[in-house]
């Protein structure tokens, strides 16, 4: 709350001494710089606080130099009013960039900008970090061995140990899965893992950031992975003696398929929904749509979080955070898919060994959604 609320001390401010100078000047030129300042605090405004992590430190390492100009080349007011207003600015960027974090027990440690000239000053604290992270990420030599001089890719987004393991790397055109959400960018994706040119080996790790349901990002290209890659070697113990990562290997002849519609119907929100229980993979498309709230809190600043919550067959239940682009063009909803095991007995049996997951509550956190949800529910069936 205190980096939103100085966020928003910092950008209501600027947004004054815009307005001002907009009067001031009285000319299309002021206005157009004004506007493109505007635009770039706005942009560096939700790349920063959407997530509310370290990309904090993007916003007021950015949005300070944007003043700095903004100051040099539009400051029409030429009043102790305006400087005064500027040294507040500054001050108010600088202590909360550097020492704000300080007064929440070091949960976010944004240094200031000089102490990064410390690793220029300093290679040997590069070199070591290097070294160190080199042995981390080294792989097991069997598993080296197995890829050689073929072409990998590393899903969902870790490329390090291929760097560092010297691997042929051959990525998809998005290389992070969390931003791939979006039917354009999956569909990057999907058409390059289509292609003949598609990576030898994938690199594979199942895992999400915010809380997501770690194998629903780029589910476009999973079933397609599904059918084209094989879990070419088991489980192997790597990274803190944990089973991180397994291998999936590009098939000769992809496995054939074929799906069907079972069901199509309205649902409403907080209210459980029985998932048919089969072998065989079923995709879940729901059509979620914001409320006009809904929009004007995503314009802004962000839309309230959705959730799904999953039911599984052993009597559990978990609640993930839905990405609403994801969910739209189809999730697999019948299949527990959790773990790194999890993810390996599906490229293994298409689903067949996996755990089933026997219902679904969407749960939205308020009214920033319309209220009834088109679902679609599509069963794929893999061929013999």
């Amino acid at each position: 709350v205190l980096f939103l609320f100085s966020a928003l001390f910092f950008v209501f401010t600027t947004l004054f001494l815009v307005i001002l100078n907009v009067i001031k000047a009285k000319d299309s030129g002021t206005v157009l710089k004004s506007t493109i300042v505007l635009l770039f605090l706005y942009f560096f405004f939700k790349q920063g606080y959407v997530r509310l992590d370290l990309h904090v430190v993007n916003f007021w390492g950015v949005a300070l130099t944007i003043i700095f100009i903004f100051k040099y080349f539009i400051d029409h007011l030429n009043s102790k009013f305006s400087n005064y207003l500027y040294i507040l600015i500054s001050v108010v960027s600088i202590l909360i960039f550097s020492s704000l974090s300080r007064l929440l027990n070091n949960k976010y440690p944004f240094p200031l900008p000089i102490n990064y000239f410390t690793e220029l000053l300093a290679p040997q604290i590069t070199n070591r970090q290097f070294k160190e992270t080199q042995k981390f990420e080294k792989l097991p030599d069997s598993i080296r061995n197995i890829i050689g001089n073929n072409s990998i890719d590393a899903i969902p987004w870790d490329i390090s140990p291929i760097y560092f393991n010297r691997l042929n790397y051959k990525p998809r055109p998005i290389i992070q899965s969390y931003i791939t959400s979006s039917a354009i960018l999956n569909g990057y994706n999907l058409n390059y893992y289509k292609s003949n040119n598609a990576s030898e080996f994938i690199l594979f790790n199942n895992t999400a950031i915010d809380n997501r349901y770690p194998f629903w990002s780029e589910s476009m290209v999973k079933q397609v992975l599904i059918s084209d890659y094989e879990a070419y070697d088991s489980l192997f113990v790597w990274k803190d003696k944990s089973d991180t990562s397994f291998l999936l290997k590009k098939r000769v002849i992809p496995l054939k398929s074929k799906v069907k519609l079972i069901q199509s119907k309205i649902i409403e929100f907080n209210k459980k929904y029985t998932i048919p229980k089969t072998s065989n993979l079923i995709y879940l498309s729901a059509d979620i749509e914001y409320s006009i709230w809904g929009r004007l809190l995503k314009l802004l600043y962000q839309p309230p979080i959705i959730y799904i919550k999953l039911f599984f067959e052993d009597g559990t239940s978990e609640a993930y955070r839905i990405v609403i682009p994801e969910i739209n063009h189809g999730v697999i909803i019948n299949k527990k898919i959790t773990t790194q095991n999890d993810a390996y007995l599906l490229f293994k049996y298409q689903g067949r060994k996996n755990e089933n997951i026997s219902g679904f509550v969407i749960q939205p956190e308020n009214k920033a959604y319309k209220p009834n949800i088109k679902i679609e529910l599509k069963e794929q069936s893999y061929l013999p």
